[in-house]
């Protein structure tokens, strides 16, 4: 009987234990219905990212009825941007050439729409402008870009490609093109795309940034107030010269401290190329900081003048059928693991009008709503130990007694 007690009793300290690491959330908003039961979206507000891990896995919807708390599942979206593309590789003819120019046609699959015209050379180092017309009898022929830059450079500092040549959507079923050229191309192979991009929902981001020089490298410092979900950084360039430059950008992890102080250390977000040739805004996977470094490599040339760095977030939005009632959402855990809703695999029944949801005032949680284990000091845990070995001893020399 006394080692069903104790039994009982270690179980509930270990019960009480767990049940406290499930109300762990720090934070929670209260959310407001303006209507009856529907699909609603929910908003999530910049300062809230402060407070939430970086893969946003601790985001939970709790409806609390009477003594009961029902977690209601969502679908989480963040509006960046994002393309679907079908590709055409279709077969060269008419291919003709005259000095550094070259020539040659491509016919399309009847009624197909195209908007990108990708080349492959054999050459590695070039300067060229290509042009673009189009028919449907191949009698009468119609501009469809002109002059658009295609470069490629590779040595042993640079090595840079683009020759990848955008255009107004166009339905013809042939398209002549021709390649004007420094040197004398040789044509390996080419395809058309028609890409469809779908715009993404974004906010301008509060931020200050600073650039210094470090023998041949910009340094760009961009810092935000709070902690928010980077994912385009719009780069504005006063250079009137053509540029190609190797970059690198880094973001700030949480600081650490060391024996020697506090740092915060740099992570790998992104490598790429700045050039005169793109718009330069860069496109990362979002991402959680206040803190993000770029690096210019400049290599012999003068640095780069920078007129302005701009963050942008996306709209990061929670998705669920909601009805009226005691709703609030929680965040701010470090031992909850990313849930698994099957809302998730049924994306295309929910439907695209959805009504908005607002969350109210953020809201601490106290330490005393966290339900506390039973045996929070350790001397307990050992002293509960330590009687039940005397007491299964002293039981054990009875039993023994007994037979004897």
């Amino acid at each position: 009987m006394i080692t069903r007690y104790l039994t009982l009793l270690l179980l509930l300290g270990i019960t009480s234990s767990s049940f406290g690491q499930k109300n762990s959330f720090q934070y929670k908003r209260a959310i407001n219905l303006p209507a009856a039961e529907d699909w609603y979206s929910i908003s999530l507000p910049e300062e809230i990212f402060s407070h939430l891990q970086p893969d946003f896995s601790d985001l939970r919807i709790f409806s609390i009825i009477d003594k009961d708390t029902v977690e209601i599942p969502y679908l989480l979206e963040i509006k960046t941007r994002s393309s679907t593309e079908e590709v055409y590789e279709l077969p060269v003819f008419n291919l003709s050439r005259s000095g550094n120019s070259l020539s040659f046609t491509l016919e399309l699959p009847e009624g197909k729409t195209v908007n990108t015209l990708h080349l492959d050379f054999k050459e590695k180092n070039f300067n060229a402008y290509v042009s673009i017309e189009g028919s449907d009898d191949r009698k009468s022929w119609h501009p469809v870009e002109s002059k658009q830059r295609i470069l490629a450079l590779d040595n042993n500092s640079v090595s840079f490609l683009s020759t990848t040549v955008n255009f107004t959507s166009s339905r013809y079923r042939y398209l002549k093109v021709q390649v004007e050229a420094d040197a004398r191309l040789n044509l390996e192979k080419s395809f058309l795309r028609f890409v469809q991009n779908k715009d993404g929902t974004y906010h301008s981001v509060k931020s200050v940034w600073s650039v210094k020089q470090v023998k041949n490298q910009s340094i760009i410092l961009i810092k935000t107030p709070l902690k928010i979900p980077v994912s385009q950084i719009h780069l504005d360039l006063e250079n009137d010269n053509d540029f190609y430059r190797n970059y690198t950008l880094e973001y700030a992890l949480d600081s650490i401290q060391t024996s020697s102080g506090w740092y915060k250390p740099l992570r790998t977000l992104d490598q790429g190329t700045l050039t005169s040739l793109g718009d330069n805004i860069l496109e990362v996977p979002t991402t959680i900081t206040n803190e993000i470094k770029l690096t210019v490599f400049n290599r012999d040339n003068p640095p780069l003048a920078f007129r302005s760095v701009r963050l942008y977030r996306p709209e990061i939005q929670l998705t669920a059928k909601l009805k009226p009632g005691t709703l609030f959402l929680f965040y701010g855990s470090k031992s909850v693991r990313t849930p698994d809703y099957d809302i998730v695999r049924f994306q295309n029944r929910i439907p695209t009008e959805r009504n908005k949801a607002e969350l109210l005032a953020e809201e601490v949680i106290p330490d005393k709503a966290t339900i506390k284990p039973l045996f929070t000091d350790k001397l307990w845990l050992w002293g509960i130990i330590a009687i039940v070995i005397i007491v299964l001893g002293y039981l054990t020399i009875q039993m023994i007694s007994s037979r004897k």
